[in-house]
């Protein structure tokens, strides 16, 4: 029987996925100051 493994494309997408969108929160965390959970002024 097969087992879906990490390198299984869907886990692989999956894992792609994640890691854009971990870094789309970095950079916004970069960009912004946040006060109480919302993002009140860009750090330019």
């Amino acid at each position: 029987m097969d087992t879906v493994g990490p390198d299984h494309p869907v886990n692989v997408a999956l894992e792609v996925c994640v890691n854009e969108l971990k870094g789309a929160v970095a950079a916004l965390d970069s960009k912004y100051t946040h006060c109480r959970g919302r993002v009140l002024t860009c750090k330019d």
